[in-house]
């Protein structure tokens, strides 16, 4: 891995500039006598808070070490790198008569010498060690990676299930210990070079590079085949909130690159595609993570972001991560193209063809990704470089293949719809089916790579006064199976009169596509008038509790194991926006289930229930129901009291004491322990909500949002503590 050019007093007056936060930069960079010798490692930039800056110090008498620097809105402080609060295993880890009495208790024999030396480290985040160890017998060299104590406690599974896999080690080093006292995991030693240093060598024949490169498409063939090993879930949706979170430093830094790329970023997010088939991937595969040993084998580094994710992934970062290594070795970047070719040929030809628009959407994210992190990393005389990136980038998506027709396109088509209707509702028109007639088309909602809400203006449905539908498409049909099956049932039970579902209308399997009546109202979470705002929360009490009440099976049933592991997805993008709130998200996902157990008869559920989907003004509607379940009461109870509680605008709890208590006063519901589990999850929905900048909190200030998480996080807490 190249380090981050060296921050001189220009650039540290230039940083200042951008940001306040940095104004102590300049003052914090090592420009004392005994410092001429440090080299920065590592760095990272947030604006409005400041920096951290690893400097390696070269050995003198002893081994090299690391000094981490923070830069803050009120100074700057200097510490060894044993001392980061974050990493509380390292000081440990970095002790030698600490790891010489560890591994001679796994080596089976006194270690009679072993020193440490730090080689890699990302203040706050990890250290890599590396140990070389000598007994009676025998020499050896192992590397330990200290994590942080809430990201070990998902790695260190992962490590331990990809080392123990029949071909485990011709995929990732051997392992050799795991101490989780330490948060900390030591793997053997592989001899040998990086492929990236490989790919950069001018030296190495051309054949060679092209060759290396194909088996490097193999190998990750062969790490996408390995089956039976839980990890956590990585989507479109967490690839965009990852470019999200270095976008302000790049504003900060560019703002016609900013501008730039806003507009790729919303394409992509337009474009986004569909959740398809899932594999083990590495999550950050590339070039540098991967180890050419002396005797020919790969072998994959850092296996630290392992998930499940679409294939694409990690091709289109390893990709992007050639082109970027093409654009800082002009001289090398044919060769590096062609070397992008054998490793994407190499691996379609081990694993099969992928989806050419879904890689080229992973290859344009990926070298967006690039891109802005060369801000958050303060590499300033590289960006000059970064906007070649945006370039591949928006060639990738503007030659991506025309898509067919797609449903959400033929949505606004009011001549196509017209046909779509009148044969769609003919069950509800006999005879009348040629006087379906749409004469507007309005685009309610959208969640790109997933659904479409349409609003229809109709004549002939209801005779000659023109009547409106909604059509709700799915990219997954399966979905608007669901929906119609929750509309049929409810809209049949008392819940479906007073208060109402929306009436369904009709099914289209082959489009993924609903229909059904669409329901006047304002949304209950953008009222201001406290009397009407608490009217509204007690009228949805009261439908809610007809909800539970109603005699209806739904055909799915609430799945904690699911939502466990969607909480945990949630806190793990919330650290990866915001690393200091990283254990209080951990903490709540894996805290909230604990008090869920069920309580009585399964009842069903709106699963989303919030006031965003309850419509107030001639009478109480509500809608989303694609989620419904069955399940405990308290689900949306919790849900829906937590969301409530944003309505009080920083006022005591009012609405979402009215609502339960409005609620209890109907049913006779009385808590039986699981409400504060269930308010928990909400909470960390939320947080999640504002991190990622997602409805209803899109319209956001980076400030605000961060804000918003922090918040969300101590409701969530607060819940967890009663």
């Amino acid at each position: 891995m190249t380090p981050p050019p060296i921050l001189d007093q220009r650039a540290a007056t230039r940083l200042a500039g951008l940001d306040p936060a940095l104004s102590a930069l300049g003052a914090a960079l090592p420009h004392d006598a005994g410092a001429q010798s440090w080299v920065l490692h590592d760095a990272r930039w947030t604006p409005g808070q400041g920096a951290r800056l690893a400097y390696r110090v070269p050995a003198r008498r002893g081994s090299a070490t690391f000094v981490d620097i923070s830069v803050t809105p009120t100074g700057w402080t200097r510490h060894d790198y044993r001392e980061d609060e974050l990493l509380p295993g390292l000081a440990t880890a970095a002790r030698a008569e600490t790891v010489a009495a560890r591994l001679g208790a796994v080596l089976g024999e006194p270690v009679l010498h072993c020193s440490v030396e730090p080689v890699r480290y990302r203040p706050g985040l990890r250290c890599v060690l590396r140990y070389d160890v000598r007994t009676a017998t025998r020499g050896l060299t192992c590397f330990a990676k200290v994590l942080r104590p809430h990201e070990f406690d998902t790695v260190a599974p992962l490590v331990v299930a990809l080392a123990g896999l029949p071909g485990g080690r011709e995929l990732v080093p051997t392992l050799t210990a795991v101490w989780p006292e330490g948060q900390t995991i030591v793997v053997g030693a592989v001899n040998g070079r990086s492929v990236s240093s490989v790919l950069r060598d001018p030296g190495v024949p051309a054949s060679e590079k092209t060759w290396v490169a194909a088996r490097l498409g193999q190998l990750l063939a062969r790490f996408h085949a390995q089956d039976g090993i839980a990890a956590p879930s990585w989507s479109a949706a967490d690839q965009l909130a990852a470019i999200e979170e270095s976008v302000e430093a790049a504003r900060r830094a560019d703002g016609e690159f900013a501008a730039r790329l806003r507009l790729l970023t919303d394409r992509l997010r337009d474009g986004a595609p569909a959740r398809g088939v899932e594999v083990l991937a590495h999550g950050a595969f590339r070039a540098g993570q991967v180890v050419l040993g002396a005797e020919g084998r790969l072998v994959v580094l850092d296996v630290d972001g392992t998930c499940r994710s679409d294939p694409a992934r990690d091709l289109g970062t390893a990709l992007a991560h050639l082109v970027w290594q093409g654009r800082c070795q002009p001289a090398q970047q044919g060769t590096l193209t062609a070397a992008g070719a054998a490793l994407l040929n190499a691996y379609e030809a081990q694993a099969g063809p992928l989806d050419g628009e879904t890689l080229s959407w992973w290859r344009a994210a990926g070298l967006l990704q690039v891109a802005v992190r060369r801000f958050r990393r303060l590499e300033t005389r590289d960006w000059g470089r970064v906007p070649a990136l945006l370039d591949a980038a928006a060639e990738l998506l503007t030659d991506r293949r025309q898509p067919p027709r797609s449903a959400a396109v033929d949505l606004l088509d009011v001549r196509h719809m017209s046909g779509v209707l009148a044969r769609a509702l003919a069950p509800t028109t006999p005879g009348r089916a040629d006087a379906i007639t749409v004469e507007s088309a309005t685009e309610l909602a959208s969640a790109s790579g997933r659904r479409a809400v349409v609003r229809y203006r109709v004549r002939g449905l209801d005779g000659p006064t023109p009547s409106l539908v909604v059509g709700k498409v799915f990219v997954e049909p399966r979905r608007a199976v669901l929906l119609h099956q929750h509309l049929l049932l409810l809209s049949s039970a008392p819940v479906g009169t007073a208060p109402s579902v929306p009436e369904p209308l009709a099914h289209v399997p082959d489009l993924g596509l609903v229909v059904y009546r669409h329901r006047e109202g304002t949304p209950l979470s953008t009222v201001t008038d406290p009397v009407r705002l608490q009217a509204g929360v007690r009228g949805a009490a009261r439908w809610l509790a007809c909800l539970h009440s109603c005699e209806v099976e739904l055909p799915r049933s609430l799945s904690l194991d699911t939502e466990v592991a969607s909480t945990r997805a949630w806190a793990a993008l919330i650290g990866r926006l915001h690393p200091d709130l990283a254990e209080p998200a951990q903490r709540l996902a894996d805290g909230w289930s604990a008090g869920a157990v069920a309580n009585g008869r399964a009842v069903p559920l709106h699963k989303d229930f919030h006031p965003g989907h309850v419509l107030v003004g001639d009478g109480l509607h509500v809608i989303d129901l694609d989620e419904a379940r069955q399940g405990d009461p308290a689900f949306d109870l919790g849900h829906f009291s937590a969301y409530a509680a944003l309505l009080d605008r920083g006022r005591p709890a009012v609405l979402a004491s009215a609502f339960l208590e409005e609620y209890a006063a109907a049913t006779g519901w009385v808590d039986r322990g699981s409400l504060a589990s269930f308010r928990a999850y909400a909470w960390l929905k939320i947080a999640r909500q504002w991190a990622s900048g997602a409805a209803p909190f899109r319209a956001a200030t980076a400030a605000r949002r961060r804000a918003g998480v922090e918040q969300a996080l101590a409701g969530g807490l607060r819940c967890l503590s009663r």
